[in-house]
Parts: C-alpha cells; sequence; structure tokens
C-alpha cells in the first residue's frame, strides 16, 4: 500500500533526529588509503552514443526528466560509479550542499572511486528526452584524471541515494539510510527538505474518473486514513494522560426518521461483534472461498477498491498462513456442512502493515468445528519452525493455540455459544467475550447497521459478502489513542527499516544467535530491537512483516509534542464536518459472469469532489425509460439535472443573454454524452506509426476530426421553447459574426438535421489550422437536442429512432439491465478500450512500465551486493514483501545490459509493450456504473459482466 509508504517517508525527520544506528560493514562506505577519486561534469566527458550527446552543454538539471530516477552509470573495474543529476545550483536551494565550497558545479556530475587509478571505461544511461527512453552512452577516462577529494566523490553519491529515495520507488528505506548515513558523513543535515514528490506521479485522468463513478473516492475522502500526525521533532520531555485529549466532538448521525418501522433480519454473528469495529459479513462458506480464491483476482484493475499494489505484501496468502486456516483443507473436512454463516472482524484497516484480525464461524456443531479447526492449524503450522502451541483462558472462555515468536504463525481458537472464532490476537478474543456478556455494545444493536441490513437484504442470493463500517468505528480510528498509537508505529517502521538496511548483510545470511540492539533513549519503549533470522523485532512494535496491532498497543501517557500535533490533526479534519460522521457499507455480489458492489456512504464529506455534481443533480432522477444507452453506444454517461439548481439557474440566465431565450425553459431532466460505435476507431487503432506517435495522433485527429463518434445530447422539456432559443442563437451568431457560418438543413430516414459548418470565407482562414471538413451537426426533435462533429452521430441517432417504432423515443430499455444510479450512469463497453487504445497507449503503457520499473534501482542494488543471489528472494527475505511486476510478468537478470529487468516491459533503456489498455477490464466485458445523492450521502453501484 503505496499510503504506508508516505507514512513512513512523512516521520523521517522525527526518527533520525532521535536515533544512531550502526552501519553494516558491508554498506559502509569502502574507502582505504589508496581509493582513488574523480568528479566531473557530465559535459566534461566525450560522451559516443547513438544520440548526440552536445545536449548536455545546455542541460543543467537532468533530474527534470521523469525517467531520471532509471538513469545510471556502469563500468567493468571493481569500484564505484554514481550520478548526480541536478544541478549543485538546484542542491543548494534545497539545502544540500555548501554555497560557500568552491568545488561545486553548476552541472550533472559524474564520481567514480577505484582503489587504485586505472582507465576506466563504462556506460551510462541517461534521459534525453521528457518520456523517452534511457540512451546508452560510452565513455572513457584516464588514470591521471583521478585527482578528487574524498568529500567531493561522497557529495554525488549522496546526491544520487537522495534522488532514488525522493523517487517513489521501491526500497526508499534502504535508499534514504544511504543518503543519511552520507549525510552523516558530510557533516550535513540527515532529513533535507524534499522536492516535487508529484514530478514522479501519474495519477492518469481515467484511473481518477473510474475512482469517482464507482465511489472509491468517496471512501479516501471520508476516512483519510492517510492523514498522519505532523510531530516536530526534538526532545519533548512533557507527558500527559491520553484519556485527557480531547477526540472528535462531530456528531452522530440522526437515524431515527430512517429506520423507523424498519425491522430487518439481522446477522446472528453480527451479536458478537463489536460495535466499534468494522466487519465483513459472508452468508457461507462457499461463498467465501468465492470471495478469496476468485473475487479479488477476477475484479481486476477495473476494481481499484479491491485491487493490490505492485508491491505487494501477499496480504490474503499472509494471513492465512497465520491463523492457520487454508481452505482447501478445512473445504475436504466438511467445513461447509459445519459453517453456517462467517464474520471477518478486526481493529484497524492495515491489513498490510500488521492489524489483528478475527474470523467468527457460525456452527450447528460448534464442538466437531472447533476440534477440526485446531487440527486444521496445527497441521498448517507445523511446516513453520519454531511453533510453540499454547492454552489458556480469557475471562471465562477457554482458548488453545499455535504461535511464533515473529507472529507468523499466531493462531487461538476459541467457542462461544453457538460460535467458534479464529483470532492472531487475544485483545480481539477479550473484546468478543465483552459482547457475548453485554459488557460492550455490538455492532447488531446499532441502527445504522438496521439501515444497511434493511438495503441489503439478508439472505439475498446476491449477496456475497456484506463489509460494514460503523460510526463508532470511524470514531474509534480518528480519537487521539488509535491516532497517537498509528504515529508511533510509522515511527517504529522507520526504525525497523533502518535497521534492516544497517543489518543488511547479517539478515540476507540469516542471523541464528538473537542480537540485542539498542537505538538511543525513548520515552516510549522504542528503543529496544531483536536481530534474529532475516528480521529486527521489536517487543512494541513486531517487525516489519508484522507490526504490533494498533488495539494491543498500550498507549496511556503521550508526549506534548504528540498531543499537540493530534490537535492540529483533529481541527483540520472536524473542519470537513459540518453535520455528521459517515457510517459507510458495501455488499460485494460474485454470480457467475457477474462481479457486482453497491456502496453506501451516509453522509459525505463537507466539500467532497462530488460536490459539484450533486449541486446540478440532487433531487433529480434519471428517467430509465427515456435515458439508456443504444446498443451502438460503446460508452454513455448520463446526469440528471435539477433545474433549480442555482448553478443551472445561472447558466441559464447567461444564456438568455446571447439566445434572448433562456434554456431552462425548454431543457428537460437530463444531459448525456455517448460514444458510438465507428470505423473511426478501426481506423485510429490501425494507424501507421512511422516516428514520433503523438504526431500521429494529432494529424490523424486533425485530418479525422469531423468523424469523432462522440455525441451531447440534451433532453427536452418543451419543443416550442427549445424552437425558440435555437432561432434566437442562430440570430446572434450571424450578428456577432456576419458570413462565417453556413446553416444547411438535411434529411435522413425523412428526418430533418441541421449542418453547421464555417462559410467559404472563414474556411480559407482556417486553412491549415482544422480538418477543412469540419462542421457542427444537431439534431433537435420535440424530445431531444443532439450535438456532434460526426454526421454519422446524428444519422444514427436518427435510425435508432425509426427502428424503435416511436420518433418520441430516443433510446430504448434493454430490459436484461438496470439504470445503477439514479442522479448519475456510467456505461462503457470493453470494444471502446480497444478502439481508443491507440490514443491513450502511450500514457498507459509510460505509466505500467514506471510502475513495472520502480523495482529495478532496488534489485540492481541487492544484485550488486549479492550477485549469486536472486534480488527478487533476497528483497522478500529482508523486507517482508513481493515485488511483483504489474504486467504479470517477473524480474529478471539481463546480463548484456547489466541490470534487472520486467520480462513485460523491459528495461528503461530498452521498453518493451507490455498487454494494453483493455487490461483494464481483466476479463469483464462490460462495467455500468451509478450514482445516487441521498439524506446528503451516497450510493454507488457498480456491475462487470464477462
Amino acid at each position: 500500500m503505496k499510503t504506508q509508504g508516505r507514512f513512513l517517508l512523512a516521520t523521517i525527520a522525527v526518527t533520525i533526529s532521535m536515533f544512531h544506528l550502526t552501519a553494516d560493514p558491508l554498506t559502509a562506505q569502502q574507502t582505504s588509503d589508496k581509493s582513488v577519486y574523480l568528479v566531473l561534469p557530465l559535459a566534461d566527458l566525450n560522451l559516443q552514443g547513438e544520440t548526440d550527446a552536445t545536449f548536455l552543454q545546455i542541460q543543467d538539471d537532468l533530474a527534470f526528466f521523469p525517467n531520471s530516477r532509471f538513469a545510471r552509470g556502469m563500468m567493468k573495474q571493481k569500484g564505484d560509479i554514481y550520478l548526480q543529476l541536478e544541478s549543485r545550483r538546484d542542491i543548494r536551494g534545497r539545502g544540500l550542499d555548501d554555497e560557500s565550497n568552491p568545488t561545486s558545479e553548476e552541472s550533472p556530475q559524474l564520481a567514480i572511486r577505484l582503489d587504485e587509478a586505472s582507465e576506466v571505461k563504462g556506460t551510462l544511461l541517461l534521459p534525453t528526452e521528457f518520456n523517452g527512453p534511457l540512451q546508452m552512452f560510452h565513455f572513457s577516462v584516464q588514470a591521471d584524471q583521478f585527482k578528487s577529494t574524498q568529500n567531493e566523490f561522497l557529495r554525488v553519491k549522496h546526491a544520487h541515494y537522495n534522488r532514488l529515495w525522493q523517487a517513489e520507488l521501491d526500497g526508499a528505506a534502504w535508499f534514504r539510510w544511504q543518503a543519511n548515513q552520507l549525510a552523516k558523513q558530510l557533516g550535513k543535515s540527515s532529513e533535507p527538505a524534499e522536492r516535487g514528490r508529484d514530478r514522479w506521479r501519474s495519477d492518469a485522468d481515467w484511473e481518477r474518473t473510474l475512482s469517482f463513478a464507482n465511489g472509491g473516492l468517496a471512501l479516501s475522502e471520508n476516512l483519510q486514513l492517510d492523514r498522519l500526525l505532523d510531530i516536530a521533532a526534538g526532545e519533548d520531555t512533557t507527558t500527559f494522560d491520553v484519556d485527557d485529549v480531547v477526540g472528535i466532538t462531530v456528531q452522530e448521525f440522526d437515524w431515527q426518521a430512517l429506520v423507523k418501522d424498519l425491522n430487518p433480519q439481522l446477522d446472528t454473528l453480527a451479536s458478537f461483534v463489536p460495535a466499534d469495529q468494522h466487519a465483513l459479513f459472508v452468508p457461507s462458506f462457499d461463498a467465501l472461498v468465492v470471495l478469496i480464491e476468485t473475487g479479488f483476482e477476477a475484479a481486476g484493475p477495473m476494481f481499484p477498491l479491491i485491487s493490490s499494489s505492485s508491491a505487494s505484501a501477499n496480504t490474503r496468502q499472509r494471513y492465512q498462513d497465520q491463523l492457520g486456516l487454508p481452505l482447501g483443507m478445512i473445504q475436504k473436512l466438511f467445513g461447509p456442512q459445519l459453517i453456517q454463516s462467517i464474520a471477518v472482524t478486526g481493529g484497524d484497516p492495515y491489513f498490510r502493515t500488521g492489524t489483528d484480525v478475527a474470523v467468527l464461524f457460525e456452527s450447528n456443531n460448534p464442538t466437531t468445528l472447533n476440534t477440526t479447526l485446531q487440527n486444521a492449524t496445527r497441521i498448517s503450522s507445523n511446516r513453520q519452525p519454531g511453533v510453540e502451541e499454547v492454552s489458556g483462558k480469557v475471562g471465562e472462555i477457554s482458548f488453545t493455540g499455535f504461535k511464533t515468536n515473529d507472529r507468523k504463525i499466531c493462531s487461538y481458537i476459541a467457542t462461544i455459544e453457538n460460535m467458534v472464532i479464529v483470532t492472531n490476537s487475544l485483545h480481539q478474543l477479550e473484546q468478543i467475550a465483552a459482547v457475548s456478556t453485554k459488557a460492550v455494545p455490538a455492532l447488531a444493536d446499532l441502527d445504522e447497521f438496521r439501515f444497511f441490513r434493511d438495503r441489503y437484504k439478508l439472505g439475498d442470493e446476491l449477496e456475497t459478502a456484506l463489509l460494514v463500517i460503523s460510526d463508532a468505528t470511524i470514531r474509534r480510528w480518528c480519537s487521539p489513542r488509535w491516532r497517537i498509537a498509528t504515529s508511533r508505529r510509522t515511527r517504529g517502521a522507520a526504525i525497523l527499516s533502518d535497521l534492516h538496511a544497517g543489518h543488511m548483510a547479517q539478515l540476507t545470511s540469516g542471523i541464528k544467535t538473537p542480537i540485542a540492539v539498542e537505538v538511543g533513549p525513548s520515552a516510549f519503549s522504542l528503543n529496544r530491537f531483536t536481530l534474529l533470522d532475516h528480521a529486527a523485532i521489536s517487543p512494541a512494535m513486531g517487525t516489519l512483516a508484522f507490526q504490533t496491532p494498533i488495539g494491543e498497543m498500550d498507549i496511556q501517557q503521550i508526549s506534548g509534542r504528540e498531543k499537540q500535533a493530534y490537535e492540529n490533526w483533529r481541527e483540520g479534519y472536524q473542519s470537513n464536518w459540518s453535520n455528521a460522521f459517515d457510517p459507510i457499507a458495501i455488499r460485494m455480489s460474485l454470480q457467475e459472469g457477474k462481479l457486482a458492489a453497491d456502496l453506501t456512504v451516509l453522509p459525505l464529506i463537507d466539500n467532497s469532489e462530488y460536490e459539484s455534481m450533486i449541486d446540478v443533480s440532487a433531487g433529480a432522477q434519471l428517467d430509465p425509460q427515456r435515458n439508456f444507452r443504444h446498443d451502438k453506444a460503446l460508452l454513455w454517461f448520463g446526469l440528471a439535472l435539477n433545474k433549480q439548481s442555482p448553478t443551472l439557474k445561472q447558466f441559464g440566465n447567461m444564456g438568455s443573454t446571447f439566445a434572448g431565450s433562456n434554456f431552462m425553459d425548454w431543457l428537460g431532466d437530463a444531459v448525456i454524452i455517448y460514444v458510438d460505435e465507428d470505423p473511426f476507431w478501426v481506423d485510429l487503432q490501425q494507424l501507421e506509426i512511422n516516428e514520433d506517435r503523438q504526431t500521429a495522433f494529432n494529424d490523424f485527429f486533425e485530418q479525422n476530426i469531423h468523424r469523432l463518434p462522440v455525441a451531447l445530447q440534451f433532453n427536452v422539456a418543451s419543443s416550442f421553447r427549445l424552437t425558440a432559443f435555437l432561432v434566437g442563437l442562430r440570430a446572434f451568431i450571424e450578428q456577432s459574426a456576419p458570413d462565417m457560418t453556413s446553416w444547411e438543413t438535411l434529411h435522413h430516414l425523412e428526418q430533418a438535421y441541421v449542418k453547421v459548418s464555417p462559410a467559404p470565407s472563414a474556411r480559407r482562414e482556417m486553412l491549415g489550422e482544422f480538418d477543412d471538413k469540419i462542421a457542427l451537426y444537431y439534431l433537435a426533435t420535440s424530445d431531444t437536442l443532439i450535438f456532434s462533429l460526426s454526421e454519422s452521430v446524428i444519422q444514427n441517432a436518427i435510425q435508432k429512432r425509426a427502428g424503435s417504432g416511436s420518433k418520441e423515443k430516443l433510446n430504448t430499455v434493454d430490459p436484461s439491465r438496470t439504470m445503477l444510479g439514479k442522479n448519475a450512469a456510467f456505461q462503457i463497453k470493453r470494444s471502446l478500450a480497444s478502439g481508443a487504445s491507440a490514443f491513450f497507449a502511450d500514457d498507459y503503457q509510460q505509466r505500467m512500465q514506471s510502475q513495472s520499473w520502480a523495482a529495478l534501482p532496488i534489485l540492481n542494488e541487492w544484485k550488486r551486493m549479492f550477485p549469486d543471489r536472486d534480488p527478487v528472494e533476497v528483497d522478500r527475505l529482508v523486507w517482508s514483501r513481493e515485488l511483483t511486476c504489474p504486467g504479470g510478468g517477473k524480474y529478471q537478470w539481463n546480463a548484456l545490459a547489466k541490470t534487472m529487468e520486467s520480462s513485460v516491459y523491459g528495461h528503461p533503456a530498452e521498453p518493451k509493450q507490455g498487454p494494453d489498455l483493455s487490461q483494464l477490464f481483466g476479463q469483464w466485458n462490460s462495467g455500468d456504473f451509478g450514482l445516487t445523492f441521498e439524506n446528503q450521502g451516497l450510493r454507488a453501484r457498480i456491475e462487470l459482466d464477462q
């Protein structure tokens, strides 16, 4: 999860100022009395390559290019070679260099260290254009050129690692540690100000649009789990009782009117789930198998809510292994016969880094199920060394369990009434036991749960799972205890990362005898660690593979800076809420050939990005009889319009100033944008590109803009007033720009439509700027006004009306589909991705290549340090993650290019074209999305058809 990476980077300033680490001998700077150094501006090198290198004479900041983060140097000799691509002027501006240093240069630098002076022949991979591949340049330097100082060399090396650290690459913790160690050697501040992280990001518009359409943006806005406390650095001896700090004071949502007279059937297990914990309810064991084994994979990239990142923590498998719950084995041991329903709950959502999780099984024979689960867990756990079998009691509840010191195995099994619990945390068992005795409220007692269970009926055959996040859960996630614990965990992760970096060689080999490490004073026991096997272990914070769950952290006393940071965070967060908090529910459905999700967020946060859409649409509804995608539409977007909206009224008044008629007088209940099937997309896909792709696309669109099969459609409430508006609009245009437009009435299937094109005099002035066939067509009927640059789109609309047997309806309802949203609906076919992929191919390929290549710098580092080991395995062993190529390929060594590469996307100097844009659909053929604005909140639905 990239959010966790941002958490880590945001707190480094605090961590490094508090602790001092011992460098591993292998990774410490290799210097000796015989070492010699060379530092030269790249512009002074005689670079030879297929590309002319004279650009270096005028380029003083190669780091400007996005692909500069992959730039590197190589040489045959044993030694070190580094690139500093920023200008010294830029580095000084960020506090990384000393302006008084007379050796500072204003251009990018090359630095080399050798054991003894000799001629060096090497290769540099450098960016030469903004988004192009790296270019290879050969260079040579003579032995007598090694006259630089060690400090000059270390400055370039520091700039090299600082560049990699800031570039949002996998392995940021290693690059950060290297940069900080070098800063100490140079006597600099260990934590320089960061510059321009957004330079490395490429948040594609289509990706954000998808998040908007499926409601994912609403989740991100409302939970704001990536907002970390900003804790000031420095010593702080003041302490406070955490219970004395005021938490969130936003009022609760008033559910009384919404749940009045509702009496839905509730999940049995909801009576055992704490009210302040998230919960996932699964109606049967078979549904659980479908959800885990097929659901997440089937969703693919089209469903960001459950997709995984490129640096996968292998989360689902990790928790199955930790709990000792192999689904296949349980299935063979008559799981479905013993299990009626399942619930998964826990204290926090940080599954990637470590959370307390409990799986609750409703059973008609809990004794037999308990024994079955113990046997399955025992068999699964015994595959790991050092497993200890434990037993005990929590209150009156007896448990048995299996665990290892590093919690790779951590499973406790207990029975309460007709329920069997499997959890990785005794804290969870305590919470559930307290609910069973009514000592703490249950989720089933909450009004919002009744509301959600009335909307999403228990027993509905379409339901595969229901996720509920209650008001009490979000309120606890915003409490001082929880946010400060999260901050400490993040600071602890920073220390663990530094320990892994500083003892990389030992951890890679495996430490057999525990090594105790203290990293400095700490007021909250963050300073004691043990190195064992392949990990650093903290009694308070756990390991990088599994950090101590927040619910298990004993947070009683906090520092003054923590208190101030939380109060600042609280004020910023609460400013987003003028009304009440927002419980959340998502129902997922995985049926044969279809995946669906239904999200409810009540209410939305203030200043939501949905606000402008709500402004013009809330209070209106799309009429499914009039507004539905016709069969030729590859993409269809409809938005209901509330003509009483202040925004629409303002636009209507503006229209009356030039048309003499307020368009609100004739405007109907919706506006629609759609894209038709058309040979245009085939021609675009088959476009021959000899040189520059962007130029080819620009030329194609200039020559074919008149064929662009996109339409803007307005529903019409009054054809008489529409006529008056169009007459006024034409009069205004002809008066304002006389003899500049030509108006022609055409017919198709006896239906009239209008072509508006540049007059001959205007066309002569446009020569060379636009396609000389460009024109605007519109079709005005009693119920519809359609605009398009493509005449075929207009004629298709006419033909559709004629084929429907009614001239009063442009769209007809497909009985096999329903309108998913009352305010907005978005429908797309896979074939659009195939047709439009040529246009978006560069952007998509560059984004996927960049994501794939983000692992290469750290893998190259491991290959350099451990040449006989598989770099991917080294990374997995020490850093507890799986570096996976987003294109489905594998990372491998390219001996000729001397770099790790992706089998699908190649490497930055030799890129490969991976799967095209249609990969976004995975195995899905079409997608429907819908938004409904209700009760100050949002309901978002999505359906993907196979």
